[in-house]
């Protein structure tokens, strides 16, 4: 859940991880028709392993972008917004995710990998720092041409674990029990 949260800081969701989320200062694409996947809009809610609750929920900014918005359950500081997009490379979807804030330089750029599961879990492989060369961070061409020749197993990602998301089960229905009617009393005999 860390990488997500972390982004502020790096990115978020890196619990107990030995890897990074690889930071550019360029996007493998630009926004464009089809950068957004009707799939990714909604709520969606993750849990780490040590049973904390976060809830990400992908909001429509405009034709070409979601603003995605992250909240930690229990921690109404903790609130996280990023404008992401999605981009194609060899087949492969990636989100382009750039954090929102004052805090964050405006061209913080991480990378993430996302299917979904037969289930319909939103599985997130982020993109690590280890075998991507620094050097490539700022220059698009190259970076996407790395990527594209990396795509097969797990050579790109930040962790052999991915991040799976699910969409939260509806609360159940209140059942409303009306009070018994008093029964009309039956007319005396005379």
């Amino acid at each position: 859940m860390r990488r997500w949260m972390t982004m502020a800081g790096a990115l978020v969701l890196l619990t107990l991880m030995t890897g990074c989320p690889f930071e550019s200062t360029v996007p493998l694409g630009d926004p464009g028709p089809g950068s957004l996947d009707a799939r990714l809009a909604g709520r969606w809610v993750m849990t780490n392993e040590s049973g904390e609750d976060a809830s990400v929920v992908f909001y429509p900014f405009d034709e070409e972008a979601y603003y995605v918005q992250l909240d930690e359950k229990g921690k109404p500081d903790s609130t996280e917004r990023y404008r992401v997009y999605t981009v194609t490379i060899g087949g492969e979807k990636f989100l382009n995710i750039n954090k929102l804030g004052e805090e964050v330089e405006p061209g913080a750029y991480f990378f993430a990998r996302y299917d979904f599961t037969k289930e319909g879990a939103l599985r997130l492989r982020f993109v690590g720092d280890e075998k991507i060369p620094k050097n490539l961070a700022g220059d698009r061409k190259a970076l996407v041409k790395f990527v594209a020749e990396h795509l097969a197993g797990d050579f790109l990602d930040d962790t052999a674990k991915p991040d799976l998301m699910v969409r939260p089960k509806p609360a159940p229905a209140k059942v409303e029990t009306a009070a018994p009617k008093a029964e009309a009393a039956a007319p005396k005999a005379d």
